[in-house]
This record gives C-alpha cells, structure tokens and sequence, in this order.
C-alpha cells in the first residue's frame, strides 16, 4: 500500500514539476510569514513547567515588586558640570515621557521631601540614626589618630591633579564622615546610587557623570517591549543631545539595566542561531559535494532539506501560539544533521538506478518504490521516539520534541 502510494507520488511529481514547485514556493511563503511572527522567549525561567510552585511565587514577586524592571540612563561630560548634568537629565526625563506606553515613570535622583527632610531634620540629629556598628565606625574616624590620617590623605589628594569637584567634595568633608557613615544610613530606605545632595541628583564620585532610572510599563521578560523601550530610549537620548546643542563630544548618554540586557541578549541568541545553523547547512552540503562531486548534487539535496527546515518552523508557531524557547529554536542545526539521511539515501539508489540504464521518470519510480518506504519508515520511528517528548511538563523538552518531530516528518516526506 505505501509503495503504491510513494510510486503514484513519484510519477505525479514527474509527470508536473511545476505544480510541484508552485506548491512547494507557496508553503514557503506560508512559513516565512508564520515565522515572521515567531516570537523567542530567552527567559531561562520559561523553560520550567508553568505548574511548577516556585515558579509561580517568582512571577507573582516579579509582578509586586517589579524587578529590574527599569533602564538606567548614564549621563557623562567631558568635565565636572553639575548644572548640565541637571539639565541633561530634566531634557532626557522629558523625552522618555513623551511615550506614557513605554515609559510610566523617571527618576533623576531623590525627592524634593527628601532633600528637605535631610537639609532641616538629619543633619541636626545625625548621630541619633547611627546603630552601634556605625557609631563606633564614627567614633573612629573623630578620634585623634582618625582624624590624623585622614587629614594626611586630604593633603595628598588636594596636591594632586583631581577634578575640582573631588577636591570639593574634600573640602566640604574633610573627614569624610558624611560619606563614609551617615550617607549610608541616610540612603539605606532611598536608593542604592550615590546622591549629590545640593543638587539630589544621583552621581558618580567624580561627579562627571550623572544616572537616571526610567521605570517601563512592562517587563524585560517581554522581549518585543524591551526592543520598543531601548527604540524610543535611544531616540529619546538623541533628541536631548540635539535640544542641548552641545559640540560633539562633550556628553555622552549610554544605558543599562533590564530592557538593554533583555534586547542585547535576544539580538545575540538570535545571532547565534543563525550563525549555528547556517554552518550546520553549509558542513552538510560540503560533505555531500566532496562525496559525489557534483554541485547539482548540492541543488537536488539541500533545496528540499532547507524546505524542510522552514516547513517545520513554520509548522510549531502555530501549534505553540507563535511563541518558542530559544532551546527549540537552536534545533535547526539539529534538524540539517538528522535531515540529510533522507535525500542522501534517495539520491545514491536514484543515481545507480540512472547507471543501471533507466530513464529518470523510470529510476524516480524505482527510487521511491524500493528505497523511500525505508526512508519513510526510518523517518517514521525517529519521528515517533521525539514526540514522545511532547508529554514532558519540561516547556524546553515539549518544544524539542515537537520541532524535531514534525522536522524529521516534514523533511522525511520532502
């Protein structure tokens, strides 16, 4: 029944290869727009099974406290500039408002009633705050020997060629009380940055650069919104330069965190992917070249196994709701190593059949009729032992197995 089957395939094919190349381009197409719409979770924590309890607790904790579920935009000039770092950062906040889809909330540094509580109320009863490790650390820095050393660094560091705003800095805390005790009870409920508390903004030491955090309305996790967030980010940083009119140069505005992670790791795997089954490819028919020399040979094998290919990534969108883990997806390459069985089987009896003296319609019958039903039956078991991972509550196993299955059919049949 299937050699009848394979046989009346064969000579149809033969009899109208340009239907069968009309049908093949269209499925093509078919799959390219249904990959098109392939979404890639590179979460790691989206390969676990959604049952899994603490992944639930994970996700609820992501959903509270949202995460990193921010960019924080580093403002750098040339030279200590307090004033334009300020307006860098109100012009840069503007800009990333403009889009209330993307960006819910910034932050350029502490809050005005922050800055009030500190200027009016800590200061005053600075020491009250300090727990018993923290004023015994005070207590070192004031005593004789304390202040005498660091006294003795001041004198060092005012001699050498620092930026001014080092030097102030020095001058304002000689013993660098503020910085090394009472900052850190004081931003111990604020922030994890270092603020600048003439200006609340947060800073570097240096004070050359200045940081702002823009809080997105969704999650890095969301591939496709982190790409819109660092799109309207770096848009948004090009606008401000311009607005400042400043020579080239003199600020510089780079990003990190969550959403910049998040796309630079997708624009990677997805490079990698690629890259790995671009070369999977290209070593198979290398090694199909170098036994048969000849590049038809190349044409008539490699056609339908990158068919199959896309055929087979075409397929599983559909059936995953056109969203795969990056482990499924590396497959491909996984999928030219166990495809090339097939055409190569074909070929070889296609090509002794042509030796043996019949015509190609003849041969192309023959082929199918004794060699395919192996092939099919070959492709059918190994097809088979892959689905069966489709019952694995593991998500990157389930992906694998459906991918590889419906690969190894699909390719199988081309």
């Amino acid at each position: 029944m299937l050699a009848r089957i394979l046989e009346a395939a064969a000579s149809a094919s033969s009899r109208r290869p340009g239907a069968v190349f009309a049908l093949a381009a269209a499925a093509a197409a078919l799959s390219l727009l249904s990959v098109s719409r392939l979404e890639l979770d590179e979460d790691l924590t989206a390969l676990l099974p959604s049952s899994v309890p603490e992944l639930k607790g994970l996700d609820a904790v992501r959903e509270t406290v949202g995460g990193m579920d921010y960019a924080v935009a580093v403002i750098e000039s040339r030279e200590p500039d307090p004033g334009l770092l300020s307006r860098a950062s109100e012009i840069l906040g503007r800009r990333l408002l403009e889009r209330p889809d993307l960006v819910r909330r910034v932050k350029t540094g502490i809050d005005p009633e922050e800055r009030k509580f500190f200027a009016d109320f800590f200061l005053k009863h600075a020491f009250q705050y300090l727990n018993a490790g923290e004023l015994d650390e005070a207590l070192r820095i004031m005593s004789r020997e304390g202040m005498r050393k660091a006294l003795a660094e001041d004198a060092r560091l005012l001699d050498s060629p620092l930026p001014n705003a080092i030097k102030e800095k020095i001058e304002r805390d000689p013993l660098g009380l503020f910085e090394k005790v009472f900052q850190k009870r004081l931003l111990a409920g604020f922030s994890a940055f270092s603020v600048d508390f003439r200006t609340g903004m947060f800073v570097s030491s240096d004070g050359r650069a200045a940081l702002l955090q823009a809080f997105g309305t969704g999650t890095p996790r969301d591939a496709g919104f982190s790409s819109a967030f660092m799109s309207h980010f770096r848009s948004s940083s090009e606008a401000a330069l311009g607005e400042l009119g400043l020579p080239d140069g003199t600020l510089w505005i780079g990003c990190t965190g969550g959403f910049p992670v998040a796309e630079a790791s997708r624009t990677e795997i997805r490079r990698d992917m690629v890259l790995t089954a671009a070369s999977s490819f290209a070593c198979v028919l290398a090694l199909f070249y170098l036994a048969y020399r000849a590049a038809r040979v190349n044409v008539i094998a490699g056609l339908p196994l990158a068919l199959g290919v896309l055929y087979s990534f075409g397929i599983c969108p559909v059936l995953l709701g056109f969203r795969m883990t990056a482990v499924a997806a590396a497959f491909a390459s996984i999928l030219f190593g166990l495809g090339i069985d097939y055409p190569l089987h074909l070929y070889n009896r296609f090509a002794e059949e042509r030796r043996a003296g019949y015509g190609c319609a003849e041969a192309l019958a023959r082929t199918w009729r004794n060699t395919a039903k192996g092939a099919v039956y070959a492709g059918a078991t190994t097809s088979a032992a892959f689905a069966v991972l489709c019952f694995a509550k593991f998500r990157g196993l389930l992906e694998v197995g459906l991918l590889t299955a419906i690969g190894v059919a699909v390719i199988g049949w081309r």
